[in-house]
């Protein structure tokens, strides 16, 4: 945990410094009160973190199904705290966004938790957990998207249908592997937290399809509506 506390810490003082550079005005621009300056700098910096993290993530994903199924704990602890202080971070930094945008960001802090708990133990629910998040670090271009929102770059409406496209095969691809893994893989003796992970997991796939909604219906005007992260 102090490793998380780390993260957290080190996000926010990050976030704080980029906005108060004179030069973040020009390229994050308030667009409105919901669009502003903080809400692109955490967007564009989750963005290039979760990028970043997707070779060390696809090497995780190919230890968890290729014998003898053990990722290294070290490198699953520093990519969890990583993820999980960047959701907390943002939520302090930023914390006016759409409300299933915050719960998932709040819940992604209680999965972390579990795991942290668990040891990471891919006899658990850890496994599906460490897979979804793997899942939504390929989506990455999504986070860049939502920063670009309202500035009418030339290419904003490219990123927007690439990015889309990448995020629903990465949600479609990971519900099915989620299913597979909580009644093929994990233990009957999980039953009450499989239940209570399916509740949880639910909230996140909402805000999931809350947010591929928005971007299949996005229309690049002037006046922004709601901001989403």
């Amino acid at each position: 945990m102090y490793l998380y506390a780390f993260f957290t810490l080190c996000y926010y003082l990050f976030y704080t410094i980029l906005s108060s550079h004179k030069k973040t005005i020009g390229y994050f621009p308030n667009s409105s009160s919901l669009v502003t300056k903080e809400y692109r700098i955490v967007n564009v910096v989750k963005s290039s973190i979760l990028g970043l993290f997707t070779p060390a993530s696809t090497i995780i994903l190919y230890q968890c199904f290729i014998p003898p199924y053990d990722p290294n704990i070290y490198i699953l602890n520093i990519v969890g705290a990583s993820y999980a202080a960047l959701d907390m971070s943002a939520i302090i930094y930023n914390p006016y966004n759409h409300i299933s945008t915050n719960v998932h960001h709040v819940l992604v802090q209680f999965l972390y938790a579990y795991c942290y708990y668990m040891d990471f133990n891919m006899n658990t629910l850890c496994k599906p957990i460490i897979v979804y998040a793997i899942f939504s670090t390929y989506s990455y271009m999504v986070n860049y998207r939502l920063s670009i929102r309202f500035l009418n770059l030339q290419y904003e409406n490219n990123i927007n249908f690439l990015s889309l496209f990448i995020y629903i095969i990465c949600c479609f691809v990971n519900w099915i592997i989620q299913l597979y893994l909580l009644l093929m893989e994990v233990p009957e003796s999980f039953i009450i937290t499989k239940m209570i992970y399916m509740g949880l997991i639910l909230m996140i796939i909402n805000d999931d399809i809350f947010l591929m909604k928005f971007l299949s219906s996005i229309n690049i005007v002037s006046q922004p509506v709601e901001a989403i992260s």
